[in-house]
């Protein structure tokens, strides 16, 4: 806080004028390294509302699993190609999954259309994927946030030439 009482923030009248916009930024991200991580900031605040859990009896398609009680599960914000029906199986076949949601609980078809995670854990399954390159990012996810964590797998996927950025 400034003598005036006015809070400092990069671009404020009150800086003095030998520190430029360039510094107050280095000086702030020194004095508060995860302001300007974006994984930290991104991590936080994609949170989908969990919806339920369930186990996997079988997988239908790349990006759609059916549950032992019956319900069918589209994996929302991805689009699959076809070697993602056998990568899908391998992380999920016969585990417990936990369901979260961020838009409509169903699409046009009665699926459940969810963000999927196995058990506890932290890493969506839509990201396990999209960082294996065995899926691309949807155009349309619905939350920034969540949509900034694939996208940054998807480019770690495509600079290692990984699954379809093989080629």
């Amino acid at each position: 806080m400034w003598p005036s009482g006015r809070h400092l923030y990069c671009g404020s009248r009150d800086l003095p004028k030998h520190i430029s916009f360039a510094t107050c930024v280095a000086i702030l991200s020194i004095a508060h390294p995860t302001l300007f991580t974006p994984e930290a900031k991104a991590k936080e605040s994609c949170k989908p509302a969990i919806v339920g859990t369930g186990t996997v009896a079988s997988v239908r398609d790349g990006r759609t699993v059916l549950l032992t009680d019956g319900r069918e599960v589209r994996l929302t914000a991805i689009e699959v190609v076809d070697s993602s029906r056998d990568a899908l199986r391998s992380l999920v076949d016969g585990r417990e999954l936990q369901l979260m949601r961020l838009g409509s609980d169903q699409d046009r078809y009665g699926r459940v259309v969810a963000f999927v995670r196995i058990g506890d854990a932290q890493q969506s399954i839509q990201e396990m994927l999209v960082a294996q390159g065995q899926a691309r990012v949807a155009a349309r996810i619905g939350d920034k946030a969540c949509a900034d964590i694939l996208l940054r797998s998807e480019r770690v996927a495509r600079a290692a030439r990984r699954g379809l950025w093989a080629d």
